[in-house]
């Protein structure tokens, strides 16, 4: 059985631009690793999920640090999706905003 690890910290841009490109996102945003590497790094908070060293899940919330955080790209790898990885990603995403109230 596989086990996912979550990390609290933004992903390798090469690995989070392939797992975007899963999603088809990037037909219209036409963005490089770069340009999406510096998206997720103004994020106030992410999850990475990972098999292994393979980065397979990922969201995050952009907020005002104040009244409003919006959770954004929420993405799990088509191949990894339904085993509840990114229902885990969500969970943690909204335990960290009550967290901080």
């Amino acid at each position: 059985m596989q086990t996912i690890t979550f990390h609290q910290s933004a992903p390798d841009p090469v690995q989070y631009a392939a797992l975007f490109e899963t999603t088809g996102w990037n037909d219209n945003y036409r963005a490089t690793p770069e340009d999406l590497a510096t998206a997720i790094s103004r994020s106030w908070f992410s999850i990475s999920a990972y098999d292994n060293a393979a980065l397979v899940g990922f969201g995050r919330v952009v907020s005002d640090g104040v009244l409003y955080g919006m959770i954004y790209d929420m993405v799990v790898s088509p191949s990894f999706q339904g085993r509840g990885i990114g229902t885990a990603i969500l969970t943690k995403l909204v335990e960290r905003c009550r967290d901080a109230a």
